[in-house]
């Protein structure tokens, strides 16, 4: 079953804040890499920047097509983790969605 983003509040127990889905507009950057078991992640649907409840900063969770978290990483703020977007795919500026 496919979950949609716009009818979940949370992944990974984290609230989302923003999240976008990437199209064929959105090219990697090859700026940084992603390696999960010992191989190169190259394919994501969807990034969502998400907080938890008593953590410091947030996460940009990279996701599959069913929104599951592939890999992360930390920053201290939102515009930290939409710079660190940015800097790994092409053409984020106003894709944003708020939750």
């Amino acid at each position: 079953m496919t979950r949609d983003i716009k009818t979940i509040d949370e992944l990974g127990e984290a609230k989302i804040l923003q999240y976008l889905t990437l199209t064929s507009d959105q090219k990697q950057t090859e700026n940084t890499q992603h390696i999960i078991g010992g191989k190169e992640q190259t394919e994501f649907h969807g990034l969502a920047v998400c907080k938890y409840d008593n953590g410091a900063g947030v996460y940009l969770f990279y996701c599959d097509s069913d929104w599951n978290i592939l890999t992360d990483t930390w920053h201290e703020t939102t515009e930290d983790a939409q710079n660190q977007a940015s800097f790994e795919f092409e053409n984020l500026e106003g894709k944003w969605i708020a939750k």
